[in-house]
């Protein structure tokens, strides 16, 4: 160029300037919708890499303008760590929020991380990213609990014991509160039984577990967790009026010789009632001979005996 003084002088030859152009704008970027995510087996998430999600200006350069990611809540992580691993493992309920930050830079260096803070200047941008529990839980058949042992009640009901334990189930983020377990029968109710007969009834538990977060229910059968036994004897009930037995006639002398009372004699003259047995037997023993001197009422034992030994 030339330069012209006040007198209208201008500089022979012209002198040369070079000048440099610099882009000093940083770059604007805009982060994806809001992302879901899910914990894995152990209630862990690795935080992954976002930026791909995300659009920047054009830059001067003809290359695309670099990104960098950082977790700014509900903790400062550090820049582009895509190793850091989240937890909620144990905790209810277990979802999780995190506010990502993406800044960019162009090729002239405008712009960049804005450092280790919470802060969001033009160049970067947030988002939220939200980690869910979506796996139900898993029954452990293996810990079914043993076999208990109950004894029916007068009416041949037994009342349902509380069998729950917070290993039948495992989860990848709940504890497993035993509270929240579903028996079924329900503990405490009382349950008919009848009939039982030896060795005894058994009775499968089932168990039903919806974890915290909603996910379930998941269910576990355990065969013969009860074993209901009857331990009453039944009653009996001998005839009202005794029955009566005549001596046997002999045909030869016309005379009474005696008479035997066959085993088993009394079984349809006599009633007998169980709890848990609606045929309990009745058995008695043969008694006699009895002749003419023995006329008149005799005791004869008379036994019921009902289908688990009572």
């Amino acid at each position: 160029f030339r330069t012209t003084d006040a007198c209208g002088n201008q500089s022979n030859p012209p002198t040369a300037v070079n000048v440099s152009l610099r882009d000093n704008v940083a770059p604007t970027i805009t982060c994806p919708a809001p992302q879901t995510r899910n914990w894995n087996g152990s209630c862990q998430y690795t935080i992954q890499d976002f930026r791909g999600l995300a659009t920047t200006s054009s830059t001067g350069c003809g290359t695309p303008n670099s990104i960098t990611q950082r977790v700014i809540a509900p903790f400062i992580g550090a820049s582009d760590d895509f190793a850091a691993t989240v937890s909620a493992a144990g905790t209810c309920p277990s979802t999780r929020t995190f506010t990502i930050r993406l800044c960019a830079t162009d090729c002239f260096g405008n712009g960049g991380d804005a450092g280790p803070n919470n802060s969001v200047p033009a160049n970067c941008c947030s988002f939220v990213l939200t980690v869910t529990d979506v796996t139900p839980p898993t029954p452990n058949a293996a810990n079914c609990p043993p076999q208990i042992i109950v004894n029916a009640d007068a009416n041949c009901s037994i009342v349902v014991p509380d069998r729950r334990s917070a290993n039948l189930f495992s989860d990848n983020c709940d504890p497993i509160n035993v509270a929240n377990i579903v028996q079924i029968p329900a503990p405490g109710s009382s349950l008919a039984v009848s009939p039982i007969c030896s060795p005894g009834r058994t009775i499968d538990l089932t168990f039903t577990y919806t974890d915290c977060n909603g996910n379930g229910p998941a269910s576990l059968t355990c065969p013969g967790s009860i074993l209901a036994r009857d331990i009453t004897p039944p009653t009996i009930t001998c005839p009202t009026i005794p029955p009566v037995v005549n001596l046997s006639l002999d045909p030869v002398s016309c005379t009474y010789t005696s008479v035997t009372i066959p085993a088993n004699f009394f079984a349809g003259l006599s009633v007998a009632r169980d709890n848990c047995d609606p045929m309990p037997v009745v058995t008695s023993n043969a008694a006699g001979p009895f002749d003419c001197s023995q006329l008149g009422l005799h005791a004869v034992t008379v036994t019921a005996t009902d289908c688990s030994g009572n």
